[in-house]
């Protein structure tokens, strides 16, 4: 067995232990972007416990792909084209309940991330992240903790911070 600490963005520490012969993590990627889906597999492929199950470039195609293969995790771009991301996110979640979403995108909004956590997505990772983050992202969802960007974290605490009223003094 082998012990993995890191800090992630949010500034917990978390703690995971590897057991020889664990299950293969299985990983659908969904992205446009050839290049994007190549970075994503090596960095996958870099860990052996991990498997790329399948490798999509539209909406449908990933809902489709989620429903043959079942994966763990499912990677998806928000700018998907045909059915974006959220509406994916919404179909996998209905049909495939146990899938892990995680948004790997280039979008920040606050009224996105709200709309992706009302449908069940756990994890936000942007793009602009290092290949770290995105480690831990796949990482912490595999243990059943949700993961966000830390840029992301930061702006949903200050939208939720704004709407809390002030106690009178």
């Amino acid at each position: 067995a082998g012990v993995c600490r890191w800090m992630v963005p949010s500034g917990y520490d978390v703690l995971f232990v590897r057991v020889r012969g664990a299950t293969m993590v299985r990983i659908l990627i969904a992205d446009e972007q050839d290049v994007v889906r190549l970075g994503l597999r090596t960095i996958i492929e870099a860990h052996a416990d991990w498997s790329v199950v399948s490798e999509v470039s539209d909406g449908q195609r990933a809902i489709d792909a989620c429903v043959a293969t079942k994966p763990d995790i499912a990677i998806l771009d928000y700018a998907l084209s045909g059915i974006n991301g959220l509406e994916v996110a919404r179909q996998i979640r209905s049909v495939v309940p146990n899938v892990r979403v995680l948004i790997f995108t280039l979008e920040h909004c606050d009224t996105l991330v709200k709309e992706l956590l009302k449908v069940g997505v756990q994890g936000y990772a942007l793009k602009s992240d290092s290949q770290k983050d995105l480690i831990a992202a796949i990482e912490c969802l595999m243990a059943g903790h949700s993961f966000f960007a830390k840029k992301v974290t930061e702006s949903l605490l200050r939208v939720f911070l704004a709407s809390v009223p002030l106690p009178e003094h």
